[in-house]
């Protein structure tokens, strides 16, 4: 659907939407907007057939404008805007580096067009001589990088290219910088110092990238970092070949994405995580931080607070209450429904198809084929070996050291619960009564 053509000297509402590539509505009280002059929203001034159109440098705008001396209703063309920025870098530990430690990047020669809204002022929208479909905002007061204050000429502080990618900067004159990992791997995946091999020329929406929609952080908002925030501009986002409708809200950055990323819904606060390829379908709420993850991590609900694991491939179908933190998760964690304060568990192999409830905690051996469980109360400081499975827990279970044979467990009834098949003969399911660990224990093995 193309947009209503406005006429000269017509005015719009500001809570009018209108219409860019890829379909995006943006709110034009966001982006402090207003159509001047014929234009065609979305359009270039250029393909209007623009009478007035003076070029200029920056360093001579931006006098005009100091003195109050740009014409009203002029069209002014920068004609050696760049943009200029500190490169996103980070010591090993996450932190800013200094300015002496960072570097100041120039980006192409991309000629803007911007509109004298009378003589000391411009209009916020600003249009791309070199990628005429952008739709773009842009600042002339600012003049300096924020760290290392280098001189600069401007920036573009919002940007929607034509494949319907909106980020608050240019993400088509800014690369950004990651490191390896695993030295000599060749993969550029850690946005913070290894200390080992790097990639300082990587775009932030690699090819086939579309419909990405990213809220800004409070930096790039002008307000002051909070302890958590990059202490940059630029948010440091990547996004590999093939990522598509992606929407986060504020407070995202220092993110590295896989290729074929798509359909993922992100709350506030999503920050310093590495995806692998394949990671699609996700509902995700807010604070979901330092993670690294692995191939295929599809089709899963997470709750907020989902912080400092470490997940291998297929995870898959889960859904994640609040408090998943903290876990080293092996290959296979699938079809899981988990409560609140999952943490500092270390999971083998197909962990799957399990009910567990609440405070399911620094079980630090959790063997394979961890299967068809229900937990229903607290399961802290365990060690579980391979192959606990349909298992029903019916209190707290704390502090146990489970072995390779089934162990079930008296209850404070005195009663001791044996389950058998259909046979008549022991079955490997255990129910857990009342249990602590100077209750009467009952084994068999060869099961």
């Amino acid at each position: 659907m193309s947009a209503s053509r406005v006429f000269k000297g017509q005015h719009i509402a500001s809570s009018t939407t209108i219409l860019h590539p890829g379909s995006l509505d943006v709110n034009l009280a966001t982006l402090g907007l207003r159509i001047h002059d014929g234009i065609t929203p979305g359009g270039n001034p250029l393909s209007e057939g623009t009478q007035n159109l003076l070029p200029v440098t920056y360093a001579t705008l931006a006098s005009l404008k100091d003195a109050g001396e740009l014409l009203t209703g002029t069209f002014y063309k920068i004609t050696d805007f760049h943009s200029i920025y500190d490169q996103p870098d980070f010591d090993s530990s996450g932190v800013a580096k200094s300015a002496g430690d960072i570097v100041s990047k120039t980006g192409p020669l991309e000629p803007l067009i911007v509109f004298a809204t009378n003589n000391n002022a411009l209009a916020p929208q600003a249009w791309s001589t070199v990628y005429p479909e952008d739709v773009l905002t842009y600042d002339i007061n600012h003049t300096a990088t924020e760290i290392k204050g280098t001189v600069c000429k401007g920036r573009i502080s919002f940007r929607i290219d034509e494949e319907g990618n909106q980020i608050c900067y240019d993400s088509r004159g800014v690369v950004l910088k990651r490191y390896e990992t695993i030295e000599g791997s060749g993969v550029f995946d850690s946005f913070k110092d290894t200390g080992f091999a790097f990639d300082d020329n990587i775009p932030t929406f690699g090819p086939e990238c579309e419909n990405i929609r990213l809220s800004p952080h409070h930096s790039e908002m002008g307000e002051p970092p909070g302890p958590d925030d990059s202490a940059f501009l630029i948010s440091n986002n990547i996004f590999r070949e093939g990522c598509e409708s992606i929407l986060a809200g504020g407070d995202f950055y220092n993110n590295t994405f896989g290729t074929y990323v798509y359909g993922v819904q992100f709350g506030h606060f999503c920050r310093n995580n590495v995806f692998g390829d394949q990671f699609y379908d996700n509902h995700i709420l807010n604070n979901f931080a330092n993670n690294v993850i692995g191939v295929g991590f599809y089709n899963n609900t997470i709750g907020n607070n989902f912080q400092g694991n470490t997940i291998a491939d297929n995870f898959i179908g889960n859904d994640i209450a609040s408090g998943f933190q903290n876990n080293t998760i092996a290959i296979g964690f699938m079809n899981n429904s988990v409560g609140n304060d999952f943490v500092s568990n270390t999971i083998g192999e197909n962990f799957s198809d399990n009910h567990i409830n609440d405070y399911f905690q620094n079980n630090a051996g959790i063997g394979n084929n961890f299967t068809d469980n229900d937990i229903r109360y607290s399961f802290v400081n365990n060690i579980v070996l391979a192959n606990f499975q349909s298992n029903i827990t019916k209190a707290s279970v704390v502090g146990v050291n489970f072995t390779t044979t089934i162990q079930c467990y008296k209850a404070y009834t005195s009663e001791i619960v044996i389950p058998v098949d259909d046979f008549g003969e022991p079955s490997t399911q255990c129910w857990i009564g009342s249990l602590s660990l100077t209750t009467a224990l009952w084994t068999w093995s060869g099961i």
